[in-house]
């Protein structure tokens, strides 16, 4: 059927297809293996990003609780001690009215102590004038 030299040729075409159909199996096992590393890489990619979302939610939340624990602390304490400010500004208005009174007190002693020519009683015992 065929000659001996088409025979060759034919044997050396086939020993070359079945190479390149072999290194053609190679290739696509390669990036087979190359798109499930892709895959997987972006899969983990994903996830980090997601992880990285999910971790600036957290923390954003943390901060919220804590500028409500905050507010509520300086509220706790600004009630804690509303009463005592109340009772130091009583005992100092007291200090002081203790005080007034008691120079009140001094100036009224002095005055009746020292009495003053009042010019009205002086007219009535004059016999002057009651009209003043």
């Amino acid at each position: 059927m065929y000659s001996p030299r088409e025979r060759e040729q034919r044997r050396i075409v086939d020993q070359r297809c079945e190479k390149l159909s072999h290194g053609l199996g190679v290739l696509e096992r390669e990036v087979d293996m190359c798109r499930r590393l892709f895959y997987d890489l972006q899969a983990s990619w994903e996830k980090e990003v997601q992880h990285q979302k999910n971790e600036r939610r957290r923390r954003a939340n943390v901060v919220i609780i804590q500028n409500y624990v905050r507010k509520w602390l300086v509220r706790r304490a600004y009630v804690k001690f509303l009463p005592v400010t109340t009772f130091i500004q009583c005992c100092w208005r007291k200090m002081f009215a203790i005080r007034e009174f008691q120079r009140l007190k001094q100036e009224a002693t002095e005055v009746a102590t020292n009495p003053i020519q009042d010019s009205r009683a002086n007219l009535l015992e004059d016999g002057g004038n009651d009209i003043v």
